[in-house]
């Protein structure tokens, strides 16, 4: 389910999150599932979305559409906006002022996670007078990942164990088709009030 990642290699699987570990993610209210929503930060549509993830939208209305999200091809964010290995350390800067985001991931040709870069990190370093020619040298080699049928409570669990603010989501070939926040999941928690991540 959730895979370290050093500069494109996978390097060892994350401790599997139990079932009896998440049950504080969704105590609070269990009146319901986690139901599916547009992301502001996505690139197309959600309808186009679900059409390249598979899914069948021709004559559903807009409410069916947006139904119940268990996994993370459902609430993750594709295509990704992501960083190329020879990039630039002005290059994500660009990216950083004009999209807003708080993940970068690194990728090389192959479209593999190498890295990826904060932009806690990176506006550290943009104070700094020996501040590095490519962001690869300034983002993180070990990356944690998810794949595209990681359940979103145990992305949820994960997420705050790991203490960090992003999954990049990977297929079988550990190709980057995706990626999910702490602010996708909790949008759709605001965006619902009431529902909750079940078990």
């Amino acid at each position: 389910m959730f895979v370290w990642i050093t500069e494109g290699i996978p390097t060892g699987r994350y401790p599997e999150v139990r079932r009896d570990t998440v049950e504080a993610v969704a105590e609070a209210n269990r009146s319901g599932p986690l139901h599916g929503y547009p992301s502001p930060t996505s690139h197309i549509h959600l309808p186009a979305r679900k059409r390249a993830l598979g899914y069948e939208t021709a004559g559903k209305t807009e409410e069916e559409i947006y139904e119940t999200l268990h996994f993370a091809k459902e609430l993750m964010t594709s295509p990704v906006t992501c960083l190329r290995l020879g990039d630039s350390f002005a290059v994500a800067k660009s990216i950083f002022l004009e999209k807003r985001f708080r993940h970068l991931p690194i990728v090389n040709a192959d479209q593999k996670v190498m890295g990826i870069v904060s932009d806690r990190d990176f506006w550290k370093a943009e104070v700094q007078t020996n501040k590095p020619e490519l962001i690869f040298e300034l983002g993180k080699k070990k990356v944690l990942v998810a794949n595209p049928e990681a359940e979103l409570h145990f992305i949820a669990k994960t997420l705050l164990d790991a203490k960090i603010g992003c999954l990049p989501v990977v297929n079988d070939h550990s190709t980057l088709v995706g990626i999910i926040t702490r602010s996708d999941i909790l949008r759709a928690l605001v965006k619902f009030p009431g529902l909750s991540l079940r078990i």
